[in-house]
């Protein structure tokens, strides 16, 4: 099985305090504590049954609800947030949200801190549920298109010198090293991939937070996917590190 992680929103899709809200749909799944146990959170629009994401009022009211949030990030921080657990509704773009991972100072706040807990005790869990049933386990691990394109990187990192776009990637590699699972991180190769061709590996401009990988970048990673699968199956349950 693959398992693909993607840094810039996974971590957040993971946490709810602030939540990452895309749709009142989203808002309903299950989340995990810091401690483990399964919940819900009781989100406002939850009353309005009659009017979903494909309506007017629904959209209005997740619009209000990035507002609310948008404006307590930035008078109180994240992390007064996360400490608290209280339910707020988080924009996919909120710099205040995403930069956190890739700030070095926020690693020790709530909201980072708890983020990552919550994702490592998913993957510990998902870990086990393939070694149960002897299902062989490779991470792929992809992160935002500034981590690989150069002009991305190059404007994000004119407005925000502080960020340090391989931090999320390089806790995640430590973690599943530590545990024993498999993994591939492709970037090096994408940028690779990019220096010699002149491209770029993600779609969009220089301004760009997010985009799909362009074809060509997509069987550059589909290729270092294949080497590292072989690897896995070929060692026959032993380690496997990359």
């Amino acid at each position: 099985m693959v398992l693909q992680f993607y840094g810039w929103n996974d971590l957040r899709d993971n946490w709810a305090w602030p939540a990452l809200g895309y749709n009142p749909e989203m808002l309903e799944r299950p989340y995990l504590s810091p401690g483990g146990e399964e919940f819900r959170p009781d989100y406002p629009w939850k009353w309005m049954d009659g009017f979903r994401i494909t309506s007017y009022f629904g959209k209005r009211s997740l619009v209000k609800a990035w507002q609310k949030a948008d404006r307590t990030m930035r008078a109180e921080g994240v992390d007064a947030i996360a400490a608290r657990q209280e339910t707020l509704v988080a924009g996919l773009c909120a710099d205040e949200a995403w930069q956190a991972f890739y700030l070095p100072g926020m690693q020790e706040g709530a909201f980072v801190r708890g983020a990552w807990q919550v994702t490592e005790s998913c993957f510990l869990r998902i870990a086990r549920a393939c070694a149960e049933r002897k299902i062989p386990l490779l991470v792929l691990a992809l992160d935002a298109p500034f981590t690989v394109d150069e002009d991305k990187w190059r404007y994000l990192h004119g407005k925000q010198p502080a960020l340090e776009r391989e931090l999320p990637l390089a806790k995640l590699k430590a973690f599943l090293e530590e545990g024993r699972i498999a993994s591939v991180f492709p970037q090096a190769a994408l940028r690779e991939w990019a220096r010699k061709t002149k491209q770029i590996a993600y779609e969009g401009d220089a301004e760009s937070l997010i985009g799909h990988l362009t074809p060509g970048a997509q069987e550059i990673v589909a290729q270092e996917v294949t080497l590292a699968a072989g690897r896995l199956l070929g060692d026959k349950g032993s380690e496997v590190k990359r």
